[in-house]
C-alpha cells in the first residue's frame, strides 16, 4: 500500500488560519510561487543559532545576519547548507531570496528551511564526509545504486579528508555523481547526488586542498556517532570513526 497523503508539518499548520481568514490574507507575504511566511531554523558558526518565522523571498543576508547576528568578528562564511540535500551555498549568493524559486534558479533548494553555516576555517570536504555518512545512514538499501554511491561518497570523502585518497578515488566519486540515483523510489539518493555534485562543481579547489594536503584543518564536526542495525541480531554497527 502507498500513502494516500503526505503533508509537512507546517503546512498543515497554516490551515486553520488560511480557512479562516482566506487564500488573499495568506498571500499578503511572500513571493507570487512562495506564498506565505516559513519557519527558518540557522545553526553552525553563527552567534545566535534560532528559529525565525520569516515571509518567504526575504534575503538569505537578512536572516543569516539580521536575525541571528552573523557570524563571529573576523569570520566569514565559507558555505551555507541547506539541509543535506541541496548544493550548498557560497559567500556570494548570500542575497539570494528565500524563496523555492529563487533557490531553484541558483541549482540549489530551500528544503523545509533549514541552515546551517560553516564560517572560512571549515574543510569543505569535512563537511562533506559528515553530511555523505548522515545519507549513507539513511539509506534503507532497497535501491543498491543509493546504498552503493552513499557509502562510495562517504568513504571517499572520508579518505580525502585523511589524505589517503588516489586519483582514482576522486574518479570513482565523480563516476557516481550521475548514478546514484538510478532506479531510486526516494529522493534520498538524488540529495546525495545535489550534495557531492555541488561540493565538487562549487567547491573544486577546496577539494583539491584537502586531497594534497592544503586544507585549512580538520575541526572535529563528525556529528554523533550514527549507527546502523544489523537485520539479523538488530546489533548496532559503528560506521563511521570521527
Amino acid at each position: 500500500a502507498t500513502a494516500t497523503v503526505v503533508n509537512n508539518v507546517e503546512t498543515l499548520a497554516n490551515v486553520p488560519g488560511i480557512l479562516t481568514h482566506g487564500a488573499d490574507w495568506f498571500r499578503e507575504v511572500g513571493t507570487e510561487d512562495s506564498p506565505g511566511p516559513m519557519l527558518f531554523t540557522v545553526s553552525g558558526d553563527v552567534r545566535n543559532p534560532s528559529v525565525a518565522e520569516l515571509p518567504l523571498g526575504t534575503p538569505l543576508s537578512f536572516l543569516l545576519y539580521g536575525v541571528v547576528g552573523g557570524l563571529e568578528a573576523g569570520r566569514r562564511p565559507k558555505l551555507v547548507v541547506s539541509g543535506v540535500s541541496n548544493r550548498p551555498l557560497t559567500a556570494s549568493e548570500l542575497d539570494t531570496p528565500l524563496s523555492f524559486e529563487a533557490m531553484s534558479e541558483i541549482g540549489s533548494g530551500l528544503g523545509s528551511g533549514g541552515f546551517i553555516v560553516y564560517d572560512d576555517t571549515t574543510c569543505v570536504v569535512e563537511v562533506a564526509t559528515v553530511l555523505s555518512w548522515f545519507l549513507q545512514v539513511g539509506s534503507c538499501g532497497q535501491c543498491p545504486p543509493c546504498k552503493l554511491g552513499t557509502t562510495a561518497f562517504a568513504e571517499g570523502f572520508e579518505k580525502v579528508m585523511a589524505g589517503t585518497a588516489t586519483e582514482d578515488d576522486l574518479d570513482d566519486m565523480l563516476g557516481w555523481v550521475p548514478r546514484v540515483t538510478d532506479s531510486n523510489r526516494c529522493g534520498l539518493g538524488a540529495g546525495q547526488q545535489n550534495l557531492a555534485a555541488g561540493i565538487f562543481n562549487t567547491f573544486p579547489n577546496d577539494v583539491r586542498a584537502c586531497f594534497e594536503g592544503r586544507c585549512p584543518g580538520h575541526r572535529g564536526l563528525a556529528p554523533p556517532l550514527p549507527t546502523d542495525h544489523d537485520p539479523l541480531n538488530r546489533r548496532p554497527i559503528q560506521i563511521f570513526a570521527p
